[in-house]
């Protein structure tokens, strides 16, 4: 039982997981075509239906807590860790939790979309904008700590997944905002940002999940 409880998430999975990422990426993409296309709320009430459910945020918030029950069932498997270790996946699991609620919420695009106000009302949202610094003290501690406490290569793998997340989460996020404003809902430009976006994220996720694994796998029993 416990080898199976080890093995999880399986070695297979990732591979899974990544395809059915870009699958929903890919959908949600020409979702978002039509639906603008054939003029948004005003088109179609079909067409705002399948909008409305967004598969990409779903999915995105399935991958968040995802990553939450792998980061839960890092630690107990070195006697001598737990310790240190216990409040650290701990913390990593809530923050996943927070972010998947965010997200399905739809709190986690509004919360970081502030480049639309500034054309729109030319202030930033204060609260945007503590929460912009907020996520980054927190990735800068996490980043410490991990350099203290885990192998290079697992380590390695942290660092380049939380780099891609946050460069779909922040980075990509204000740059679709900034398609919104200068090019519009309606030509390609904007839905294809928004989906490289949700596929940064995925792929941050994803890396996380695999590092995870690959770490409770070198632990000994």
């Amino acid at each position: 039982m416990k080898n199976t409880v080890r093995d999880f998430p399986p070695r297979y999975l990732v591979s899974i997981l990544f395809i059915i990422s870009v699958f929903a990426v890919t959908i949600n993409f020409f979702i978002d075509l039509l639906y603008y296309s054939k003029g948004g709320l005003s088109g179609p009430r079909f067409l705002a239906v399948i909008k409305a459910i967004d598969i990409s945020t779903v999915y995105g918030s399935f991958l968040l807590v995802l990553c939450a029950i792998t980061a839960l069932l890092a630690y107990p498997y070195r006697e001598s860790e737990r310790g240190h270790l216990k409040s650290f996946w701990v913390s990593v699991a809530v923050t996943f939790l927070v972010l998947s609620l965010a997200k399905a919420n739809s709190l986690f695009s509004s919360g970081f979309g502030f480049v639309r106000s500034i054309f729109e009302s030319r202030e930033v949202p204060v609260l945007s904008f503590v929460f912009v610094i907020a996520v980054i003290v927190v990735l800068i501690i996490l980043s410490i700590w991990l350099s203290l406490h885990f192998p290079r290569r697992i380590r390695r793998l942290f660092v380049i997944a939380a780099c891609i997340y946050i460069s779909g989460a922040i980075v990509m996020e204000e740059l679709s905002e900034l398609a919104w404003h200068f090019y519009g809902p309606k030509t390609v430009v904007y839905p294809m940002v928004s989906s490289v976006e949700e596929l940064l994220e995925m792929i941050g996720c994803i890396i996380f999940i695999h590092a995870v694994s690959l770490y409770r796998r070198s632990q000994p029993v």
